[in-house]
């Protein structure tokens, strides 16, 4: 688990993951008789972004990938350094369209890894 947020967001907030890892959370409240409105922002950034004292951790990097899949095809090649090559995962994640806080779009599906060489 990790700590609560610092601002309690609820009716017409959002929650994006960004391209670095972190997470936008905006918003909140502008229900009427809500308690409070948030017109702010806070991103969250996960502690496994970050080494022991506080530094960025080391990001994975694909240094080749096929460039396009198509329709029906069902395998992709991904090349990262060796150093990542035993430790990856992989997910595709579509971009969100949140409101009233509900966020219908945003989905993530993980993929399998098929075998496993690093360069």
């Amino acid at each position: 688990l990790m700590a609560a947020m610092e601002v309690p967001r609820k009716y017409h907030s959002t929650a994006n993951l960004l391209k670095d890892g972190s997470v936008l959370v905006a918003g909140g409240g502008v229900c009427g008789s809500c308690n409070a409105n948030h017109p702010d922002a806070q991103i969250f950034r996960p502690p496994y972004l970050f080494n022991t004292f506080g530094s960025p951790a080391t990001r994975p990097v694909i240094t080749s990938s096929t460039k396009e899949i198509a329709p029906g095809q069902n395998t992709m090649t991904v090349t990262v350094p060796n150093v990542f090559a035993n430790k990856m995962k992989f997910a595709m994640v579509r971009l969100s369209a949140t409101t009233h806080s509900t966020n219908n779009d945003q989905r993530r599906l993980s993929l399998n890894v098929k075998s496993v060489s690093g360069s």
